[in-house]
């Protein structure tokens, strides 16, 4: 009688989790296609696309609902420090500064020169803005606000500019409110970078991942902590994608030479289902700069390291 009280409980949950809260962020992260295939995949693939294990069949009734609830809301409430803290007001949104819009019109000048004449080689942007980093915010993202992930989007713009003269242009545009339409809204600031800048090379969607163990998401360079960086490329496994090949052999372009310079720093290119708007250009690539529980500092540090490779990468393919 109570496992059936129980199991008709979390019907209850997930159907309600689906009518009433955002979509999960497993959903957004898939691909704007996901939403088109609801129809032909069966309703528990649905439920685990949408809510992780919850469908696992050896979790016990109580630790099963426990999870549910914790994974719709975003809260973990069998965690009673997370609990608090999901309840503390958050930070306002830091003031938006808008700087006047830079044109880099195209020169006269062989396309070796373009880092010379001051074209963009270089473009940031962000789907999922709020993405920060716990060991230092507290929280895991923020709802309009630009999180971790965009600090280390300044100080990969910062260093690539300074130290080895190549101009960027990042735009700290939020994209993730709602949740679930953060790549329909990144899609177009991505297409708006490359309409502006038609000489950039490299266009870099920059996130972080989720947790993880933190063995897996440091590594120690010249004795200091560092958050590695695991390379996204997606495909054509769910929709048409025909150079998703040019876009993985720029990723393993930037992994070996990130792996001669800085070794650890990038730990592997990965090529998942979605497309990401890496079909909008061949150099378009997705970043995840540590994982949710990374210090800030550890990821602006590997920001740093990243521009060095990013730089050499570009010099390599310049002289090609």
């Amino acid at each position: 009688m109570r496992l059936t009280v129980a199991v008709a409980v979390l019907l209850t949950v997930i159907l309600s989790a689906g009518v009433f809260l955002p979509v999960s962020p497993e959903l957004a992260r898939a691909g704007t296609s996901v939403a088109l295939e609801w129809g032909v995949r069966d309703l528990h693939r649905i439920v685990d696309l949408a809510l992780p294990r919850v469908s696992e069949r050896e979790l016990r009734p109580g630790e099963l609902l426990v999870r549910t609830v914790s994974r719709a809301t975003g809260v973990d409430i069998g965690d009673n420090h997370r609990m608090v803290v999901s309840q503390l007001p958050v930070r306002p949104c830091d003031p938006v500064v808008t700087l006047p819009a830079v044109r880099y019109e195209p020169q006269i000048a062989d396309v070796l020169d373009d880092r010379r004449e001051g074209r963009v080689l270089v473009g940031i942007y962000h789907t999922h803005t709020g993405e920060t980093y716990s060991l230092t915010d507290g929280v895991e993202r923020y709802d309009g606000c630009p999180g971790g992930v965009v600090e280390v989007g300044r100080v990969l713009e910062q260093t690539l500019r300074e130290r080895h003269g190549v101009a960027v242009a990042h735009t700290e545009k939020i994209h993730d409110v709602p949740y679930a339409t953060s790549y329909l809204e990144s899609f177009k600031t991505a297409q708006g970078l490359l309409d502006e800048h038609r000489s950039i090379r490299i266009l870099m969607d920059i996130h972080r991942d989720s947790k993880k163990a933190r063995e897996h998401n440091t590594v120690e360079i010249d004795g200091q902590e560092y958050a590695t960086v695991l390379i996204i490329v997606g495909s054509d496994a769910r929709q048409f994608f025909p150079g998703w090949q040019d876009n993985l052999a720029v990723a393993k372009k930037v992994s070996a030479v990130a792996q001669r310079m800085y070794p650890g720093l990038v730990s592997g290119v990965r090529v998942q289902e979605g497309r990401y708007n890496q079909y909008l250009h061949p150099g378009a690539l997705l970043l995840e700069v540590g994982a949710v529980n990374n210090h800030t500092g550890e990821a602006l540090r590997s920001a740093e390291l990243l521009a060095d490779v990013i730089a050499e990468v570009l010099d390599n393919r310049e002289s090609e």
